[in-house]
């Protein structure tokens, strides 16, 4: 018989009584190591909000919890009649499914140096979550506005174990009657199908899962738990496994480690909390610090995505999570696959995740990608600018300027989306790992590391397209010093390359999705010894590159491929100067018949430009995006005549290294 066990660890403990005002013990080294008290200056969770705590049921009559119950609208208390009809009889403030009343008050363990009773469990995690703020006692909750609903599926006996169907029944209550988020502080063990169907039944109705990793410091790559690990082949998240670090920001001893189930770490150790029934005790103690576990970094990350749903009640679980997992400290490894079996994809930080919703921001992966997107990927809505250390998103539709991080940025990047065969969707970053060699990184769509390999170190140009043929696209590396591409399977297989042109001095590259013939071709823009460009056209591994034409360009600084949805005649192919000879764009037809040049900017202006091709507008049309390559200067948006769509006054700050990728999709 499957077994549920608490993700937490007794403790040596000191309890003093709680005598200052205004919630004393609000200030502990977890909230800010996750960043609590800069997310209460924008949320303090809203009373629409509602999490379920699923454990071994915590006191309702707590001081500091009793106001944040949940409460069953559409029931009458105690007139012993299903009111609402949903099964349960007198569910006020939740259920207890079929196990032992929590009818211990009073009967905490002496303060003398010993472990507290299990039976505090589910009031702890209760209070991380949404305990009383600025009622001058004891902590506050982390998300002190929300509604607490109470569903016991564990004896409160001090065992701390039980079977598995109360938890599966447990899970569809919850979400039949109003829960947003989910709390699990258990694991369990064995096989668990009932369990994967009921979470991903929560997924379906928009209510997100939070559970322990566990803490017997097993591998849960080979030995799995449940249910943090019911979506570990999941194109998607349908619940967020969390781990947990000490004060200084490593992994617990304890710990379960898994790269298909941690989804984020959080603070796993001398975690304060109320405890049950503590008013009614002969010490006169309702909190605690000193709980260590999983357990108690579960709520952290329950609190967090409640939060963000109380600024944006109508994004989805999807939109949630990637907010949560986007957001967090990641800290750069010599090993990102050990990196992401411990912490996932890093330390929640719940203010910076609040300010993204703030600002209705959905990062899509945890080091470079911070815009919305969609599922089918397409009309970008915002431009990203990425730089040596700093980049930067434009919303195109709102013009606003928006100024993000990155843990470090890679020397090349695509978001072009790399569909595999089963059409679940990667993106490939390029960044430098020594002086001998870079790696190629393949993240899934939510930003965890899915394939890892190494290219000899040199400036390359990064892109994707298909040229083998199938549903999904490979990975292309054009080295900037000879012109060599070499194709790659998502894995690092090689499976073909291409020499580069005699005489090569520079050279661009980009990858487009031809509507007119439904395939992917790579254009590339070769700048040979005399100031002639050569651009070429390669659409499979097993034919050579077309050459399509020959042409005098000053200084080539980079190349978008326009393509007409309906007329192939109406394709372009733009080029953008360097710097030094003033930002001047070059218009030409896939034949080669130079159709316009235009300078994007005052004559003044010598920066050279960035130019790149993306969906604009209602209709869905291809545009021409220009950026200064350096300085500052105003993003403007030109149709396929050069005509001026969109000048917004944006400043766009940009580096040397910088370079224009399109997000892919919008909400």
């Amino acid at each position: 018989m499957s077994a549920l066990i608490f993700s937490w660890l007794s403790s040596d403990v000191v309890v003093s009584a709680a005598e200052l005002p205004n919630d004393p013990e609000a200030t502990q080294w977890s909230y800010q190591t996750t960043q609590v008290y800069r997310a209460w200056e924008e949320a303090r969770g809203s009373s629409q909000i509602v999490v379920a705590i699923i454990d071994n049921g915590f006191d309702e009559t707590h001081p500091d919890l009793k106001d944040a119950l949940w409460k069953n609208p559409r029931e009458i208390p105690g007139n012993g009649s299903d009111d609402d009809r949903n099964g349960y009889i007198d569910d006020i403030y939740g259920w207890n499914f079929g196990v032992q009343k929590p009818t211990d008050h009073g009967q905490n363990q002496s303060s003398g140096g010993g472990v507290f009773s299990v039976k505090h469990h589910a009031t702890v995690v209760a209070g991380i979550i949404g305990a009383a703020g600025n009622n001058g006692r004891d902590g506050a909750g982390i998300a002190h506005g929300v509604r607490l609903m109470n569903l016991q599926v564990v004896a409160s006996d001090g065992a701390g174990g039980g079977d598995i169907a109360p938890l599966i029944e447990a899970i569809y209550y919850a979400v039949n009657n109003g829960a947003n988020i989910i709390n699990i502080s258990m694991v369990g063990t064995g096989s668990a199908p009932a369990v994967r169907t009921a979470i991903e039944y929560a997924y379906q109705k928009g209510v997100l899962v939070v559970g322990a990793a566990g803490n017997d410091r097993a591998d849960l790559d080979l030995s799995p738990r449940f249910p943090v690990c019911v979506d570990a082949f999941n194109p998607y998240t349908t619940i967020i496994g969390v781990s947990a670090i000490d004060d200084n920001r490593r992994l617990t001893p304890f710990s379960n480690t898994g790269s298909t189930c941690i989804d984020l770490t959080a603070p796993g150790i001398d975690i304060g909390g109320p405890i049950r029934s503590g008013v009614q005790n002969d010490e006169g103690v309702s909190y605690a610090s000193g709980w260590n576990g999983t357990s108690f970094a579960t709520p952290f990350a329950s609190a967090a995505a409640a939060l963000v749903k109380s600024v944006r009640p109508s994004w989805n679980v999807d939109q949630v999570v990637r907010t949560l997992k986007a957001t967090v400290h990641h800290t750069p490894s010599d090993d990102e696959r050990a990196y992401q079996k411990a912490y996932g994809s890093g330390l929640l930080q719940i203010g910076r995740a609040i300010e993204y919703a703030k600002l209705g921001l959905v990062p899509q992966a945890r080091l470079f990608v911070e815009g919305e997107y969609d599922r089918s990927f397409t009309a970008p809505r915002r431009i990203l600018v990425a730089g040596a250390g700093q980049s930067m998103y434009v919303d195109v539709l709102q013009g606003n300027k928006i100024q993000v991080s990155a843990p470090y940025l890679a020397h090349a990047l695509t978001f072009t989306p790399l569909r595999d065969l089963q059409g679940a969707v990667y993106y490939a970053v390029l960044r430098q790992k020594d002086t001998r060699e870079q790696t190629v990184t393949v993240y899934t769509a939510e930003g965890v590391q899915k394939f890892q390999w190494s290219v000899p170190a040199k400036t390359y140009v990064l892109s994707a397209a298909d040229v083998e043929g199938d549903p999904s696209k490979e990975i292309v590396l054009m080295a900037s010093d000879t012109g060599d591409m070499t194709i790659f399977a998502l894995d690092g297989v090689k499976v073909g390359s291409f020499k580069g042109v005699e005489g090569f001095r520079k050279g661009f590259m980009t990858t487009k999705s031809i509507p007119s013939t439904g395939r992917d071709e790579i254009i590339v823009a070769t700048e040979l010894a005399g100031g002639v460009v050569q651009v070429r056209r390669i659409t499979s591994l097993i034919t050579l590159p077309e050459v399509l034409f020959e042409t005098p360009v000053t200084s080539l600084g980079s190349i978008a491929y326009i393509a007409d949805t309906k007329d192939a005649e109406r394709d372009r192919i733009v080029f953008g100067t360097d710097r030094g000879v003033g930002g001047v764009v070059t218009v030409y037809t896939v034949t080669g018949i130079m159709t316009q040049t235009f300078r994007p900017y005052d004559l003044s202006f010598r920066g050279g430009v960035q130019v790149h091709a993306v969906v604009y507008g209602s209709e869905g049309k291809e545009h021409l995006v220009v950026t200064p390559k350096h300085g500052m200067h105003t993003l403007r948006i030109f149709d396929h005549e050069g005509v001026r769509v969109l000048d917004r006054s944006l400043e766009v700050v940009t580096t040397p290294e910088a370079r224009v990728i399109t997000a892919i999709g919008a909400y």
